[in-house]
């Protein structure tokens, strides 16, 4: 599978395996030496840099809290510490919140993500929301979230 061929957030789709055995799949490569080398996407380092002078950046994850090391290691692999918080929606395989209701409670202008179900959400809670371009949600059209297909646009769009 790549990533042009993944139309759908639903992996467990993609693999036309069980919910379960998709999140073992993933469980599993999030302690493999595959992610602990895996790479931002293109101008990502750059851009937040950037944005970084102007605005508090804070990462709302939907990894598992469980999984936090993992997490902390590849963002101050590639990013130093120009994040001011890392929160995790999920705990045990338990979802305590909404990436929406988390944002708005943290008091987050902008949000940016390619979930088409978080971007919804974070957009309903009244942040100016960006969806980022990928194959999984190139089907969703909604003019009030912004698509962005770099993270160059969003620079320009943020810092204008």
């Amino acid at each position: 599978h790549t990533r042009n061929s993944t139309t759908t957030w639903n992996l467990h789709d993609v693999w036309d395996t069980t919910e379960e055995e998709a999140m073992r799949r993933m469980s599993d490569f999030v302690i493999s030496d595959d992610h602990k080398n895996i790479i931002p996407m293109e101008g990502a380092v750059e851009s937040l840099n950037r944005l970084s002078r102007k605005y508090e950046l804070i990462i709302i994850t939907a990894r598992d809290k469980t999984m936090s090391d993992q997490a902390f290691h590849l963002i101050e692999k590639h990013f130093g510490n120009i994040f001011s918080s890392v929160h995790f929606i999920y705990d045990n395989g338990v979802k305590q919140t909404t990436k929406g209701l988390l944002a708005k409670n943290l008091g987050i202008d902008f949000f940016i993500d390619d979930s088409t179900t978080n971007t919804m959400s974070t957009h309903e809670a009244g942040i100016v929301t960006f969806l980022f371009d990928a194959p999984w949600n190139r089907d969703f059209d909604d003019t009030e979230i912004k698509r962005v297909y770099s993270w160059k646009e969003l620079e320009d769009i943020l810092l204008s």
